[in-house]
């Protein structure tokens, strides 16, 4: 399996810049950014370089109570909001699991969502809609995997998880996010300078997404080198 996955043409397709820098590093990789439905337009671009497989790579959010901060994901099957559910490469999961062994994976399934859901109130929703079959959500894999599929690629999700059930993205932060996944940073500064509080949970969630971005460092060059 190790010596067949060199040979093989990797793409990867993430949502925000933040995730797209953390894989500059990886020349062999055929990388590209897509924002919620940009996503779709990003795998086109991926799948235009012939790649073999195609991996939804970035952070995550868990409705699990028993998945936390941190954690690593590789969901068996993603769900769109619909209701359908498509599964997950079995072969390629396997192969780039095995490169990771050493770390804790949950491969619960996940559900591609057209906004970013915060509160708990949302979350127990979708858990309820579902009748508890996810456990995770991000606004771009079902988008990537569709694509992929139509061009029978293979297609599998290895995210960590940023926001778990004991902590949510500030609704105000949300407001600050544009169509592209960029931080409106004037809208921001005022938000702030509104309520000085706010910089508690900025704090909070720096100290998370500090946590997520370790993990997604240390597998990224497990995986791809």
């Amino acid at each position: 399996m190790e010596c067949n996955l060199k040979k093989i043409n990797i793409g990867v397709v993430v949502g925000i810049k933040e995730e797209l820098n953390l894989l500059k590093k990886f020349s062999s990789l055929t990388i590209d950014q897509g924002y919620k439905k940009n996503s779709s337009l990003a795998t086109q671009r991926v799948l235009k370089k012939n790649v073999d497989v195609i991996i939804s790579f970035g952070l995550a959010a868990s409705i699990n109570k028993k998945v936390k901060n941190g954690t690593i994901i590789i969901p068996q099957n993603i769900l769109s909001e619909d209701g359908s559910i498509l599964a997950t490469s079995k072969k390629f999961s396997k192969i780039f699991s095995d490169k990771i062994k050493d770390f804790k994976i949950s491969n619960q399934n996940l559900l591609t969502v057209s906004k970013i859901l915060n509160t708990q109130s949302d979350k127990q929703f979708l858990l309820n809609k579902f009748k508890k079959k996810i456990s995770f959500i991000d606004m771009e894999s079902v988008n990537i995997q569709k694509r992929a599929l139509k061009r029978k690629v293979p297609f599998l999700v290895i995210r960590v998880i940023l926001d778990d059930t004991s902590f949510s993205i500030p609704n105000f932060l949300i407001n600050c996010i544009d169509e592209e996944g960029n931080l409106i940073k004037n809208l921001f500064v005022i938000k702030i300078l509104q309520k000085p509080i706010r910089i508690l949970s900025l704090i909070k969630l720096f100290l998370r997404y500090r946590k997520s971005k370790k993990v997604l460092q240390k597998i990224s060059h497990k995986l791809f080198t």
